[in-house]
């Protein structure tokens, strides 16, 4: 029998984009991810650093910003999502303003493993379906 523990929700408040900020949201729900709100300023930036353990998943759901790694940058508007390629650093900048969701996944032995297996472009659709199922559930 599955049981389904119920979210602990924390009353979240939408600021407006004066001011670059990074807001933890329901950490500790969800072994190894970790969901964040960023609100990022016109003009301004944010770094994520990366890690080999780490990938960024990002949802822009406000505005537009270009994502940098060292494989490229890439622009976004409107709506859009981009998946990292793990141990590179992610900067982000803004053009009038953006609001992203950020999963932060720490990959465990076993997703280390799995990696060693797949194509970067392969595991990035894997990391995109499991987010968007993550996301999904918290949902529910």
């Amino acid at each position: 029998m599955i049981t389904k523990t119920p979210l602990k929700f924390e009353k979240v408040t939408s600021p407006s984009m004066d001011k670059t900020e990074s807001l933890p949201l329901l950490h500790g729900e969800i072994a190894d991810v970790y969901p964040y709100h960023h609100i990022i300023a016109p003009g301004d930036k944010i770094n994520l650093k990366g890690d080999e353990r780490i990938y960024h998943i990002l949802f822009l759901i406000e505005g537009a910003a270009s994502v940098s790694t060292a494989s490229g940058t890439y622009f976004m508007d409107e709506k859009g999502m981009f998946v990292d390629e793990s141990g590179l650093d992610v900067e982000i900048c803004s053009g009038p303003g953006a609001r992203f969701f950020e999963i932060e996944k720490h990959m465990t032995d076993v997703d280390v493993e799995t990696k060693k297996k797949y194509t970067s472009q392969q595991l990035r659709h894997i990391l995109m379906m499991q987010s968007l199922i993550v996301t999904l559930a918290s949902l529910q």
